[in-house]
């Protein structure tokens, strides 16, 4: 089945349950093919440990900063040490 943006717009539940069915969508800009909604596969199983696993490469991949900032106690006392 083919469906336009606009009409994918204000059908989305419906092409979403025809697709999760069997049947391909595919939806078009201008006439042309742009995306192909279709159904899942597989439904992965879900294993913690691969996902803590997972979770944890994240973070070290998106940390941006090396060294935690010191507590909020510290700062306070600087702060105080400087004004005497």
């Amino acid at each position: 089945m083919y469906a336009t943006l606009r009409e994918s717009k204000a059908k989305l539940s419906d092409l979403v349950e025809r697709a999760s069915s069997g049947e391909e969508v595919v939806i078009t800009v201008r006439g042309h093919p742009k995306a192909r909604l279709c159904p899942i596969e597989a439904e992965m199983p879900l294993d913690g440990a691969a996902f803590v696993r997972e979770l944890e490469a994240l973070q070290t991949r998106y940390l941006t900063r090396k060294k935690l900032s010191p507590p909020a106690e510290a700062l306070v006392s600087e702060f105080r040490e400087d004004r005497t």
